[in-house]
């Protein structure tokens, strides 16, 4: 997934990509510029005034993470985070630590994504590298990614739904890193589960808790 910062060039797509969600029910649009846009496609069929109250709670959803990719700036002030980043950062609360998709962050600007363990047939199991934060963006310079080699035989277990029958972890080193973007929200000491004591922050619009484990 490749995402990027506040560009000229990258901004005019996020607003091709948001504005395409009011497209699809035929929003008559005010801008010249993304009526010319739109009028090449033929299923693009202008018709009303479309309003966020017409669109469903997925388009809704979508609207929410472009937005936040269309408001990244790293000209802004740096977002300032404490020592109490350093840790695992888990998608979902409840789970146990570890098992959800996850940011690992570091004490030595180090930083991982790591893949749900639970998830059937996977290819990537994460990506590795170091980071910075500009504004509020957080930028992941991925140096490494950690795949599955398998041949394509697959099983059912009642616990673990598929999986390969033949796996042999490997990895891919770049040369020069692959940049990634993401926009990042300082730490929060409140969340939206209202747990106590239970930090939480956001990155790319969804909400990552904190499990209270450190990392050497």
């Amino acid at each position: 997934m490749y995402l990027w910062g506040r560009f000229d060039g990258y901004n005019k797509s996020y607003r091709i990509l948001r504005n395409t969600i009011y497209a699809k029910y035929g929003h008559i649009f005010k801008s010249k510029d993304l009526t010319d846009y739109f009028t090449q496609f033929p299923w693009y069929q202008p018709q009303k005034n479309v309003t966020d109250s017409m669109l469903s709670d997925v388009d809704k959803k979508n609207l929410e993470l472009i937005q936040e990719f269309e408001n990244m700036d790293e000209t802004k002030a740096n977002i300032s985070w404490s020592d109490d980043k350093i840790g695992i950062w888990q998608l979902g609360y409840g789970m146990a630590s570890g098992w959800g998709e996850r940011f690992v962050i570091y004490d030595n600007s180090k930083i991982e994504f790591l893949f749900s363990q639970m998830r059937q047939l996977k290819i990537v199991n994460g990506y590795s590298g170091s980071y910075s934060i500009k504004g509020n963006v957080l930028i992941f310079l991925v140096k490494e990614v950690d795949f599955n080699e398998y041949t394509p035989e697959y099983s059912y277990s009642a616990g673990w739904g598929y999986e390969w029958k033949q796996e042999k972890r490997n990895k891919i080193t770049f040369t020069e890193p692959v940049i990634l973007r993401f926009p990042i929200s300082a730490i929060l000491n409140e969340n939206s589960l209202q747990v106590k004591n239970l930090l939480s922050l956001k990155i790319c619009g969804y909400e990552f808790f904190f499990d209270g484990k450190r990392c050497e």
